[in-house]
């Protein structure tokens, strides 16, 4: 007997073992049981996600003589007959193959006749999109209102380009795209009756590779049990397909994370020497940081559909981009793909592009400067912190908000540098800093009254709240408040009595916390079990502008006082 495909051997037959689509088939079983069926269904939705086999599927269950909950028992004369074709009542037409007017007006005349074995005549128009407009405007009447006996089931992929006027006679029913888990599950069950061992990474890369279609998992199945029938593995799978991994995909990114740009480039090679094809490979690194993206900013879960471990893979290499980062390299890899186009050269584009995003210093974009701009301030704050770190070795957490240059004070006195330097300040416990380097004495006393007010063990609600400000910026983006998240990042809370008052840079991030200030509060509600008033003002901080022999000389007096603190061969 010859050997038939795993996806044709497979293929449901049955409502309940259509994966994916209960939406769909519990809605045609109470049609079946209530007697309810219509005269037109339309199937759409991506290939490999059932819409034929549901079609076929409906098409014994309408007409079988002993029906199971609205499933066809497949074993009554009727429904054997479908199955093997013997049945002449249930007409299959590719319409990619009977475009025309004239495939369409046999259609019509054959309607006429009553079914010769089953109750409904039943008519699977398959790519029904491939018709013409003729066929359509001939199929029209005969579908609005056909003879009692006759069925029509519509399938298409591309559902944009039937008339309206089809659309509106037909039910219309939406397959969706398969989960990983789904098909993972089915893969199993089919290999645990086919006697096949196979690893579950490698049976999760062949559902991942599939892209939502069942058939699409099952031919790569195929291909990678042709390969190795038994003791499957997920380097089996790779080596088979020879595809790109996205394991090495996620390496390469992490690499552009620690900005290490000889390792990058020598991943990128390995591919290239294992003979790989890089066609796709700007389109599938874009993708990877696409997910990078939204796993920085959702805290790890970039898609249900996904597995645990490839989310945990993901939201691991996302914890070494910041969010300037991360739009850096999508805009720098959208342009790969632009330029790739126009080029024959791609190994040279690809190898530019990998350099650019391990050193954005070579780049004028605006990406590339936001980008910079954070590391400066990093840099900044780690030097007056007392412990300057070199750009390169600076390691920026996941939505850190370290305090601006503006409020850090160049006059501090010895006792003061000196507990910094000893004790250098966690960003997410950062106090509010002293407003102007240049104040009058007296400021000074006030402002340092204030300064050992900020006790969180011991202080009023508003003190505590402000003590901890950068931390509840932080904790707004995990909890997935967006909208306080935007309203208060970059800006700092002071405590004024019952008052919070919280500072912008500017006017316009003024208007964002008066424009959200109850959800604001209500934030604060949900973190402290507290509420407080809350005034919106800008920042007063005013900038000093030194010479740059102004600032070497204020740092040598600096290093002079601490000489534990400052290197000058690091500045």
């Amino acid at each position: 007997m010859a050997y038939k495909a795993l996806y044709r051997k497979w293929r449901p037959d049955t409502f309940d073992t259509v994966i994916g689509q209960e939406h769909i088939t519990k809605t045609l079983k109470n049609e079946i049981l209530e007697n309810r069926i219509a005269h037109a269904y339309l199937f759409t939705g991506t290939r490999g996600t059932g819409k034929t086999s549901t079609a076929k599927i409906l098409s014994r269950a309408i007409n079988c003589l002993n029906q199971k909950d609205g499933n066809p028992c497949n074993e009554c004369d009727v429904c054997k007959g479908i199955i093997n074709e013997t049945v002449m009542d249930i007409i299959e037409i590719d319409a990619a193959s009977n475009t025309g007017v004239d495939n369409i007006r046999s259609i019509i005349e054959q309607v006429q006749y009553t079914p010769t074995v089953a109750k409904y005549k039943v008519y699977i128009i398959d790519e029904v999109h491939m018709l013409s407009q003729g066929a359509f405007n001939a199929l029209l009447k005969t579908l609005e209102e056909p003879p009692h006996h006759v069925v029509f089931i519509l399938a298409t992929t591309e559902v944009h380009k039937i008339p309206a006027t089809i659309l509106s006679r037909c039910q219309r029913f939406d397959f969706k795209t398969i989960s990983i888990p789904d098909i993972t599950s089915r893969i199993k069950n089919i290999l645990e009756n086919e006697n096949i061992l196979a690893n579950d990474d490698a049976i999760e890369y062949v559902a991942y590779l599939a892209n939502g279609s069942m058939r699409d998992s099952l031919s790569i199945l195929d291909q990678c049990l042709a390969f190795k029938r038994d003791g499957l593995t997920y380097d089996d799978v790779v080596n088979n397909l020879g595809g790109l991994d996205d394991t090495t995909l996620y390496k390469i990114a992490e690499y552009v994370g620690k900005n290490d740009t000889k390792s990058a480039l020598e991943e990128f090679y390995s591919l290239l020497e294992s003979g790989k094809n890089i066609d796709d490979f700007s389109t599938r690194l874009l993708d990877a940081f696409t997910k990078i993206m939204v796993s920085n900013v959702s805290g790890g879960e970039v898609n249900h559909s996904l597995s645990k471990s490839r989310n945990e893979l993901i939201f691991k290499v996302s914890k070494l981009f910041s969010n300037e980062q991360i739009m850096f390299c999508i805009e720098i890899l959208n342009d790969l793909i632009t330029n790739l186009r126009f080029s024959k050269s791609a190994k040279t584009l690809i190898e530019a592009s990998i350099i650019k995003m391990c050193e954005s210093d070579l780049c004028d974009t605006k990406s590339a400067l936001l980008k910079r701009i954070k590391d400066l301030e990093d840099k900044v704050y780690h030097l007056m912190a007392g412990s300057f770190v070199p750009a390169k070795e600076v390691k920026t957490e996941t939505h850190s908000q370290p305090p601006s240059y503006k409020d850090v004070p160049f006059d501090v006195d010895d006792k003061t540098n000196l507990s910094a330097a000893e004790n250098p300040p966690n960003p997410a416990e950062e106090k509010p800093a002293v407003k102007d380097n240049i104040i009058k004495e007296e400021k000074k006393e006030t402002v340092k009254k204030d300064d050992t007010s900020f006790d969180a063990s011991s202080g009023s609600i508003t003190e505590k709240i402000a003590a901890s400000w950068s931390e509840v910026v932080n904790r707004s983006i995990k909890d997935g408040s967006l909208t306080v998240y935007f309203a208060i990042n970059n800006t700092i809370a002071v405590a004024d009595g019952q008052f919070l008052i919280i500072r912008a840079r500017d006017e316009e991030g003024r208007e964002k916390i008066i424009n959200n200030k109850e959800k604001i509060k209500e934030y604060i509600l949900k973190l402290f079990n507290a509420s407080c008033e809350i005034k919106a003002e800008t920042s007063e901080a005013k900038v000093q502008t030194f010479e740059k022999e102004d600032v070497f000389d204020k740092f040598d007096d600096l290093s002079k006082k601490f000489p534990q603190n400052f290197n000058k061969g690091e500045i």
